[in-house]
């Protein structure tokens, strides 16, 4: 996560959430019982899945967007011109 920060993340909001979450999930390997290390783990496995699920047709269909009247690319768009 560190390393997404320094080279992807160009925001003061990314660089808060992706930091804080880093610290919290490296404390909760360490200090967290096995038990409910395992049920992080299945909670950031789910959520990845219906994330994975409900973003094909963004995957798939490399649009823009535009939300007030501002265009603003989706990942698969930005991945492409990358």
């Amino acid at each position: 996560m560190l390393l997404t920060c320094i080279l992807f993340v160009r925001n003061v909001f990314g660089l808060v959430v992706l930091v804080s979450m880093g610290l919290g999930l490296t404390v909760a390997g360490w200090r967290a019982p096995p038990f409910w290390i395992g049920e992080l783990y299945a909670l950031i496995a789910a959520t990845t899945c219906l994330n994975a699920i409900t973003s094909v047709r963004v995957l798939f269909f490399v649009t823009e967007s535009s939300v007030g009247g501002v265009t603003n690319a989706s990942d698969a768009m930005t991945m492409q011109n990358m």
